[in-house]
């Protein structure tokens, strides 16, 4: 960004270093330092005025909110400090920790294991986040880091949540281009953010589990040697991973799975097995097993009460019946004693 150099202030913190850490649409990424030593990431809008700056800002405020508004989910890079000016003279900038980019968090050759859990840790978080109708709409590798030993997403420039007012300007594409679900390349303005966000990490988890720079593009073929999983990898449930990508990435929006969904299959493909979990206490496992129980308890109790319901019709419909036979007998009986009389 022109205009930045080492020593340049904003705020307290003093640009250090001769490149940015990283840039995007809405601004750069620096290394920065505090008065007191700690080095931190400041990240500093983009310049520029018009229509296209007000949108810029516009986005870089909503992101400041968002972040300030949520400062203890441990999934989201923290914010630590910010500044808005609407003088665009001024810089607007906001300082958060400084995070190991995933892909070299993870390695050259990272264990599927260890991309699955991470990939599970950030469905998790979004998950929450999506249960609070908040959705990232940004989710690519580059946006994803490792922070004190967790796993947290970045870049909330395009996030949407309740009573957000909306920024998109028509026409106008959100996200990138190669990790964007179909209908958020249709219309973006209308689409529903929250599949999208399980489109873009579905996409994410393939890219960091084959080392590939790129998606392929469309929906997952686990069929096809190409996009395969178990093609590719040495994973005992790559086969599974290979179908959840495939819901995960299906054309239709609403026949995709959630994100609760996709982050329990995955922490299940992470899950130890029996004989490595702890021992549970005899207490933990009679509750198991009523809770394991429970419905075939009831679908017994169920049935006897149908059972007992049934008998008891069953004895009042022989009686009925008995009653019924008694009757006719009589009226048969005074028939007969009638004609033989000559009645």
């Amino acid at each position: 960004m022109k205009g930045i150099r080492a020593g340049q202030r904003y705020g307290q913190w003093v640009i250090a270093g001769e490149e940015p850490l990283g840039a995007g649409g809405n601004g750069q990424v620096w290394r920065a330092e505090a008065a007191d030593g700690p080095v931190r990431a400041i990240k500093v809008l983009s310049a520029g005025g018009g229509a296209g700056g007000r949108y810029r800002l516009g986005r870089f405020s909503d992101e400041i909110a968002f972040l300030a508004a949520h400062p203890h989910i441990p999934g989201i890079l923290p914010l630590l400090d910010s500044h808005i000016s609407d003088d665009p003279g001024e810089a607007s900038w906001y300082v958060v920790p400084i995070a190991r980019p995933i892909r070299e968090a993870l390695g050259s050759d990272p264990d599927p294991a260890v991309v699955v859990g991470a990939v599970g840790e950030i469905a998790d978080t979004l998950a929450s986040l999506a249960a609070e109708g908040v959705a990232h709409r940004d989710i690519k590798p580059d946006n994803l880091f490792e922070l004190d030993g967790r796993w947290v997403i970045g870049d909330f420039g395009l996030v949407t949540y309740p009573d957000k007012d909306p920024r998109t300007q028509h026409g106008r594409k959100l996200g990138p281009l190669d990790y964007m679900a179909p209908e958020m390349r249709q219309d973006a303005d209308r689409a529903d953010p929250g599949p999208a966000d399980v489109w873009a990490l579905g996409k994410t988890l393939w890219v960091l589990l084959t080392s590939a720079e790129l998606p392929l593009p469309g929906t997952h073929r686990p069929f096809e040697a190409a996009h395969a999983l178990r093609e590719r990898i040495t994973f005992n449930f790559a086969a599974e991973l290979d179908l959840l990508l495939e819901q995960a990435t299906l054309t239709e929006p609403g026949q995709r799975v959630s994100m609760e969904e996709m982050a329990r299959e995955l922490q299940a493909c992470t899950a130890p097995p029996p004989e490595a979990r702890p021992a549970a206490s005899l207490a933990e496992l009679h509750a198991r097993a009523a809770a394991l129980t429970a419905a075939s308890r009831d679908h017994v109790t169920r049935r006897q009460e149908r059972q007992d319901r049934l008998t008891g019709a069953w004895q009042e419909l022989a009686q009925i019946v008995a009653a019924t036979a008694t009757e006719l007998n009589s009226l048969l009986t005074f028939y007969i004693h009638s004609q033989d009389n000559g009645y």
